[in-house]
Protein backbone atom coordinates (compact mmCIF):
# COMPACT_ATOMS: atom_id res chain seq x y z
CA UNK A 1 0.00 0.00 0.00
CA UNK A 2 1.38 3.36 -0.98
CA UNK A 3 1.52 6.22 1.52
CA UNK A 4 0.99 9.94 0.96
CA UNK A 5 4.45 10.45 -0.44
CA UNK A 6 4.36 7.45 -2.79
CA UNK A 7 6.53 5.18 -0.67
CA UNK A 8 5.48 1.67 0.17
CA UNK A 9 4.77 0.86 3.85
CA UNK A 10 7.64 -1.65 3.82
CA UNK A 11 10.02 1.05 2.56
CA UNK A 12 9.09 3.18 5.58
CA UNK A 13 9.67 0.26 7.94
CA UNK A 14 6.02 -0.16 8.90
CA UNK A 15 4.07 -3.40 8.78
CA UNK A 16 0.44 -4.02 7.93
CA UNK A 17 -2.24 -1.68 9.29
CA UNK A 18 -3.24 -2.23 12.95
CA UNK A 19 -5.43 -5.28 13.42
CA UNK A 20 -4.21 -7.00 10.25
CA UNK A 21 -1.74 -9.73 11.03
CA UNK A 22 0.39 -11.30 8.37
CA UNK A 23 -0.86 -14.80 7.44
CA UNK A 24 1.15 -17.80 8.55
CA UNK A 25 2.94 -20.09 6.10
CA UNK A 26 0.71 -22.37 4.06
CA UNK A 27 -2.37 -20.16 4.30
CA UNK A 28 -3.97 -17.86 1.79
CA UNK A 29 -5.23 -14.67 3.32
CA UNK A 30 -8.59 -13.08 2.70
CA UNK A 31 -9.57 -9.45 3.28
CA UNK A 32 -9.75 -8.38 6.90
CA UNK A 33 -7.39 -11.08 8.13
CA UNK A 34 -9.63 -14.12 7.57
CA UNK A 35 -7.80 -17.30 6.70
CA UNK A 36 -8.68 -20.42 4.78
CA UNK A 37 -7.13 -23.86 4.88
CA UNK A 38 -4.22 -24.47 2.52
CA UNK A 39 -5.24 -25.38 -1.00
CA UNK A 40 -3.54 -28.47 -2.40
CA UNK A 41 -1.19 -27.76 -5.29
CA UNK A 42 -2.79 -28.57 -8.65
CA UNK A 43 -1.46 -31.56 -10.54
CA UNK A 44 -0.08 -31.24 -14.05
CA UNK A 45 -2.65 -31.29 -16.84
CA UNK A 46 -4.14 -34.31 -18.55
CA UNK A 47 -7.24 -35.07 -20.60
CA UNK A 48 -10.59 -34.07 -19.16
CA UNK A 49 -12.88 -37.09 -18.86
CA UNK A 50 -15.87 -35.71 -16.97
CA UNK A 51 -17.08 -32.61 -15.09
CA UNK A 52 -20.09 -32.56 -12.77
CA UNK A 53 -21.04 -29.23 -11.19
CA UNK A 54 -24.29 -29.04 -9.19
CA UNK A 55 -26.87 -26.46 -10.23
CA UNK A 56 -27.59 -24.95 -6.81
CA UNK A 57 -29.86 -21.91 -6.36
CA UNK A 58 -27.66 -18.83 -5.91
CA UNK A 59 -24.77 -20.20 -7.97
CA UNK A 60 -23.63 -19.69 -11.55
CA UNK A 61 -21.17 -22.13 -13.08
CA UNK A 62 -19.30 -22.18 -16.34
CA UNK A 63 -17.18 -25.04 -17.67
CA UNK A 64 -14.53 -23.89 -20.15
CA UNK A 65 -13.43 -27.33 -21.41
CA UNK A 66 -15.25 -30.36 -22.79
CA UNK A 67 -14.54 -34.05 -22.20
CA UNK A 68 -11.60 -35.06 -24.37
CA UNK A 69 -9.95 -31.60 -24.18
CA UNK A 70 -6.37 -31.32 -22.97
CA UNK A 71 -6.12 -29.56 -19.59
CA UNK A 72 -3.35 -26.94 -19.60
CA UNK A 73 -0.58 -27.20 -17.00
CA UNK A 74 -1.41 -25.02 -13.96
CA UNK A 75 0.87 -22.06 -14.54
CA UNK A 76 -1.58 -19.23 -13.75
CA UNK A 77 -5.21 -18.60 -12.81
CA UNK A 78 -6.36 -18.83 -16.45
CA UNK A 79 -5.46 -22.55 -16.55
CA UNK A 80 -8.73 -23.85 -15.16
CA UNK A 81 -11.53 -26.16 -16.18
CA UNK A 82 -14.23 -23.69 -15.16
CA UNK A 83 -15.60 -21.65 -12.29
CA UNK A 84 -18.52 -21.35 -9.90
CA UNK A 85 -19.80 -18.03 -8.53
CA UNK A 86 -22.01 -17.96 -5.42
CA UNK A 87 -24.29 -15.07 -4.47
CA UNK A 88 -26.18 -14.66 -1.20
CA UNK A 89 -27.43 -11.99 1.19
CA UNK A 90 -24.24 -12.08 3.28
CA UNK A 91 -20.62 -13.03 2.64
CA UNK A 92 -20.86 -15.90 5.15
CA UNK A 93 -23.90 -17.34 3.35
CA UNK A 94 -22.11 -17.05 0.00
CA UNK A 95 -19.04 -18.82 1.42
CA UNK A 96 -21.25 -21.63 2.72
CA UNK A 97 -23.01 -21.94 -0.62
CA UNK A 98 -19.67 -21.97 -2.47
CA UNK A 99 -18.40 -24.66 -0.10
CA UNK A 100 -21.44 -26.84 -0.77
CA UNK A 101 -21.04 -26.37 -4.53
CA UNK A 102 -17.34 -27.24 -4.34
CA UNK A 103 -18.00 -30.33 -2.18
CA UNK A 104 -20.51 -31.67 -4.72
CA UNK A 105 -18.45 -30.85 -7.83
CA UNK A 106 -16.41 -33.58 -9.51
CA UNK A 107 -13.67 -33.31 -12.13
CA UNK A 108 -12.27 -36.50 -13.61
CA UNK A 109 -8.95 -36.31 -15.46
CA UNK A 110 -7.18 -39.17 -17.21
Amino acid sequence: MRGRRGRDRRERGRGPPPGRARPGPGHRSLPYGRRVDPVPAPRPGGVLRRVDVPDLPGTHSEVHLRPGDEIPDPVDSACRVGHVVARAATADEARGLAGRAAARSRVEVG
